[in-house]
């Protein structure tokens, strides 16, 4: 009679690597997911602001750098800030904010090498011209662009 005494320690060895790949990778999918929605987030709200305060003080200048400081303020240092041109009219004032943040890779450098790779958002703010908004709300209107 062959003795079989061991076989399931045997195939649980050679199994266990992929059982835990396949535990992992979702986590690692989920982390990525919620970083890129908090990026989502962040870019929205610094275009915003940036639009709030070109409102109040109608200097571009000061409305990219104060988007750019809200988005350090959510702990986001690589950002950028620029003045476009209206979406929904060319003649308007807007702000496109992008984000970005580098995100280590944990089981996947065994795999292809790589130690992180990098996250992005968008978001631009408009400022409508025309007729006045509705119980004093600011006249912005909100567009992502995601890229």
């Amino acid at each position: 009679m062959l003795n079989k005494r061991g076989s399931v320690a045997v195939w649980v060895g050679v199994s266990l690597p992929g059982l835990i790949m396949a535990t992992a990778l979702p986590i690692v999918i989920g982390s990525w997911e919620a970083a890129r929605a908090r990026l989502q987030r962040t870019a929205d709200v610094s275009a915003l602001a940036g639009m709030i305060n070109f409102k109040i003080t109608n200097d571009g200048l000061d409305a990219r750098t104060e988007a750019e400081k809200m988005a350090r303020l959510n702990h986001i240092e690589r950002v950028t800030a620029e003045s476009v041109s209206g979406i929904v009219d060319g003649a308007n004032h807007a702000i496109t904010v992008t984000v970005s943040l580098v995100q280590p890779v944990l089981f996947l450098r065994r795999i292809n090498g790589q130690t992180s790779f990098t996250i992005s958002a968008e978001a631009t703010a408009e400022l409508l011209s025309g007729e006045a908004p509705p119980h004093g709300q600011p006249d912005l209107r909100h567009a992502e662009l995601v890229k």
